[in-house]
């Protein structure tokens, strides 16, 4: 029996000037997950965006950083994928903007099954 493909968008596509953290994810059900990472546009004084994957133990109060979970810092655009097979129940992804006046335009978008 094949794997249904399953996908999601962790952070739409849009700008951010802030840190901020995506909307949790139920992932429990899957086995693979694949993660992308697409930085269309950057600007400011020395911008920096790092992206970090996060699971969760209890439904979204308490956060972990998986192992490897980490993109590479975006100072401009860029495509990026992480892959996991292990990786809790819940996701999310955090984002650290930094420089000034940071302004990203990026979205993160799963495929797991």
């Amino acid at each position: 029996m094949t794997a249904k493909v399953q996908r999601f968008t962790l952070q739409a596509s849009a700008a951010q000037t802030a840190s901020n953290n995506s909307s949790a994810v139920s992932v429990g059900h899957l086995r693979e997950l694949l993660v992308f990472l697409n930085v269309s546009a950057a600007s400011g004084t020395n911008p920096t965006l790092s992206a970090k994957v996060q699971t969760s133990d209890d439904g979204g109060t308490t956060w972990y950083d998986l192992p490897s979970g980490a993109f590479t810092q975006a100072t401009g655009s860029t495509s990026q994928v992480l892959a996991f097979t292990a990786f809790g129940d819940t996701i999310r992804v955090s984002s650290t903007i930094g420089g000034t006046s940071p302004s990203f335009t990026y979205k993160v978008t799963a495929v797991a099954k």
